[in-house]
């Protein structure tokens, strides 16, 4: 009995083992993701503004379904691990799949994950403010907003740099915006406030 006790003991411990990284993982991914939206909606009450209505879908274990279709103004679009972190306003919903988060965790840290988190989230300040710019400055003010969002000090000096860094990766293209562009639009905001964000 006590070789089968102890059997028993060593397999729940391997069995824990095995789960213990992928556990820990999705705790510091919402960890990070809340994290950047209490920031923000700390800037949102001391501006008198209200909180934006939103739910944030870590898309974990699964596909979800938005409103927010690709490429088209209606339907459904199936949003899977492998898409990127997007704000649906029909919604009021974030979209973290966790694919692309858990690369963004693994290559740059915490840190980078809570920009990810201000700057979609950053996309319904502007709403609110009536901030409207074209592409890509639209991406750019939403980073200075993550960057004025990770000043608040529950954010560490090494979450800004892996922020900061995040911020550079996320560059490409005419929508987005350059690599540089963006990392200095979230050090402007960081630097500066969200004050300077529509300047």
């Amino acid at each position: 009995m006590k070789i089968l006790a102890s059997l028993a003991a060593a397999a729940c411990m391997s069995i824990l083992a095995f789960f213990a990284p992928a556990i820990s993982q999705s705790f510091e991914l919402e960890e990070s993701t809340y994290k950047a939206k209490e920031a923000l909606d700390q800037i949102f009450t001391s501006q008198g503004l209200r909180k934006p209505r939103m739910k944030i879908v870590n898309s974990l274990l699964g596909s979800s379904l938005t409103k927010c279709s690709s490429g088209s103004t209606h339907g459904y679009t199936k949003v899977t691990k492998q898409s990127g972190p997007f704000y649906c306003p029909l919604e009021h919903t974030f979209y973290m799949p966790a694919r692309f988060l858990e690369v963004f965790l693994y290559d740059y840290g915490p840190g980078a994950v809570s920009f990810v988190t201000a700057h979609e989230i950053g996309h319904a300040y502007q709403s609110q403010m009536g901030w409207q710019k074209q592409a890509p400055h639209h991406e750019y003010q939403a980073d200075c907003i993550a960057g004025a969002v990770m000043r608040s000090a529950s954010f560490s000096a090494r979450e800004r740099k892996e922020a900061a860094k995040a911020a550079f990766s996320v560059g490409g293209g005419s929508v987005h915006g350059s690599g540089i562009g963006r990392q200095e639009s979230f050090m402007k905001g960081l630097k500066l406030g969200i004050t300077e964000c529509n300047r």
